[in-house]
Formats: structure tokens, sequence, C-alpha cells
């Protein structure tokens, strides 16, 4: 409410403004509503929340569209190396466990497209003098979560030697994101026409949208697979978007 009258302060002053053409852009950075965005609920929800600031004969209003989903999908990078004195012995030692990790990867249901070697290395080992080493790196992508904690273990237990960390997601991003980005949008002209509405003034055209598309944020939740499996907690993420636009105040 403070904000809000302030604001109004400055409508006295304003004056009028042809309206110009309508345009967006997408931005790296943009500026962040100054309230508090919502906290995550359920997934497939949609949060919003904004600010506000005046221009001559326009008033520029900041609004922030939030879906929070649950992911669907998990990317891990696995290593498998191998050291030996001679390079060939290194070399197909590599091989073989590469090739039981693969294995046992579509075992569990992981499909070919969704497994890429993305590192291949072989190089003299600077702790061991006169042997070489072999790193090959495995992209891969666990479209079922229920599986990850098996998949977690049965590529340690195959061969692969480092888990280069786990990446949440959603299959639908896309979609999610514009959903955002139309509450983003929604949230900014509920605002800008409950301010001109206030002041007596009406809201006018778009004159431009500004828009940034955080990153995802994860909330962890406990939640643990079988005994037999890594545990693991997808949590959930918010799917955030900024976006500043700018209205001409009519008379």
């Amino acid at each position: 409410m403070h904000a809000f009258t302030r604001t109004l302060c400055f409508l006295s002053i304003l004056t009028g403004c042809a309206a110009a053409p309508v345009s967006a852009s997408a931005t790296t950075e943009s500026p962040q509503p100054t309230d508090a965005a919502a906290e995550p609920t359920a997934a497939t929800t949609t949060t919003t929340t904004a600010s506000h600031e005046l221009d001559a004969g326009r008033l520029r209003v900041a609004g922030r569209g939030i879906e929070s989903v649950t992911p669907d999908l998990a990317r891990i990078s696995l290593s498998i190396d191998s050291i030996a004195r001679k390079a060939d012995t290194a070399v197909d030692d590599n091989a073989d466990a590469t090739r039981r990790v693969l294995d046992e990867l579509a075992s569990l249901g992981i499909a070919k497209a969704d497994m890429q070697t993305s590192g291949y290395d072989v190089m003299p080992s600077w702790e061991r003098r006169g042997q070489t080493e072999v790193h090959t790196t495995i992209d891969v992508t666990v479209r079922d979560l229920a599986k990850l904690g098996k998949v977690l273990r049965a590529s340690t237990d195959a061969g692969a030697t480092t888990t280069h960390g786990i990446e949440f997601d959603i299959s639908d991003r896309e979609a999610r994101e514009k959903a955002a980005m139309t509450a983003a949008v929604a949230d900014a002209r509920a605002r800008g026409e409950a301010l001109a509405g206030a002041a007596g003034r009406k809201l006018g055209e778009v004159v431009s949208i500004d828009t940034v598309v955080a990153p995802a944020t994860t909330t962890w939740l406990e939640e643990a697979d079988e005994a037999t499996a890594v545990p693991v907690a997808p949590g959930s993420f918010d799917v955030r978007v900024d976006v500043t636009v700018a209205f001409v105040l009519e008379a």
C-alpha cells in the first residue's frame, strides 16, 4: 500500500505522451519486482507479483509469473576411469568398463538416444609416473525418476568411477515458460490498470515489454529409493518469468 500511495503522488506531474509501436525484447537481466516471490506450493501452480514506476506519460509495471512444477527427468554425467602401465592395456580396460556401464543402463530401460559419450581422454598419469590414464564421460538422461536411484547404483557397480552431479528438469519446459510468461504479462496489466484507474487515468496500449526467464530453483524434499539404490530427492522447480511492461497513460 505504501508503494502504491507514493506512486499516485507522482501522477500529478505526468504529461501526455504519444503511443509508440509495440516492441518486445528478451534480456539477460531486468528490474526485479520489489514484492517477494510466492513460495512454491503444488505442481503446476502459477503465482504472480509485481512492482511499478512512472515515466513521463507512461507507466512501467514489472510483473512476475511462476510455475511451480515437479521434475520428471534427470540428467547425470558418468565418468569411467582406468589406469595401467601400458597405454593399450588402459585403453582396453576402459573400453570394457564403458561397455559394461552402457549395457547396464540399457538393461534398466535407458534408450540409446539418452546415452551420449561426451568425453574421451588418454593421457600420462601425473600421480603415477610411467602409467597411462584413460577417461570416458557419458551423459545420461533418465526419464523415469523412479529408476534414478537404481541407475546411479548400477552404473557404479558396472564400472563408473565418478558421477558429476544430478540436474533435474521437466520435459515440457517450453510450455511452462510460456504459461509463466502469460501470467507475468497479465499480472503487470492488472497492476497497471489498478494504478491508472486510481489516478483517474486510463491504461493505454503497450509500448514495450522486456522479459527475462530466471534459472530454475529447486526445493529439496526427502524421498528415498529402494535400499539397493541410491537415495534421491527430486524436489520441485520454479519456472519464473519476470517482465517489465511500459504502457501509455491516457486521459
